[in-house]
C-alpha cells in the first residue's frame, strides 16, 4: 500500500501524518484514509491497482500543517495477493439437535469464537485452490491484513 498526496496552494505545506484526517468541506469530515482501510472498501481482487481515489471526491480537504485546510488529491495504489487456507474456525456455542445415526449437528444459531489471522497464517492448511480442498466449505470468509515491507 502505497499513498499519494498532490495539490497545489499558495502556501506551505507540512506532512506529520500520513493518517491526516480529510474533509469534504471544513465542517463534513471524510475520515482517514486507513478508516477505508478499515471498513474493507478498496480492492481485494489480486494485482496492482494504482492510483485509487481514497475517498468518493477526487478532491478533499486536508489540514497543510499549519492549521489551513488546503485543497489536495489523496490516492492509494495496493498490490494485493490472495492466499487460500483451510481450517476449522472456533464454535464458542451452539444451540440445536445432534443426529446420533450420522453424527451431524442440526443447528440454526451458533457463535463463532475469534479467529486469529496469525495463527490462520501458521498453523492453517495453505492451498493453491479452492478445488483442492478435502471437503465443501459450509464457510468461507475473507480477511484483509496489511503487511509492512
Amino acid at each position: 500500500m502505497s499513498f499519494s498526496i498532490s495539490g497545489t496552494a499558495p502556501g506551505p505545506f507540512r506532512l506529520s501524518n500520513y493518517n491526516l484526517p480529510a474533509f469534504e468541506t471544513p465542517e463534513i469530515s471524510l475520515g482517514t484514509p486507513m478508516s477505508k482501510w478499515n471498513e474493507g472498501r478498496f480492492p481485494t481482487e489480486p494485482g496492482q491497482h494504482n492510483d485509487l481515489p481514497i475517498f468518493d471526491k477526487a478532491e478533499v480537504l486536508v489540514d497543510n500543517g499549519y492549521g489551513q485546510l488546503t485543497p489536495v488529491a489523496l490516492t492509494v495504489s495496493l498490490l494485493v495477493e490472495q492466499h487460500l487456507f483451510f481450517g476449522e474456525l472456533p464454535i464458542d456455542k451452539i444451540s440445536g439437535f445432534r443426529d446420533e445415526l450420522s453424527d451431524a449437528i442440526i443447528t440454526n444459531a451458533f457463535t463463532t469464537g475469534i479467529l486469529d489471522a496469525q495463527q490462520v497464517w501458521q498453523e492453517w492448511k495453505r492451498i493453491a485452490s479452492i478445488d483442492e480442498l478435502p471437503t465443501r466449505p459450509m464457510i468461507t470468509m475473507r480477511g484483509l491484513i496489511a503487511f509492512t515491507a
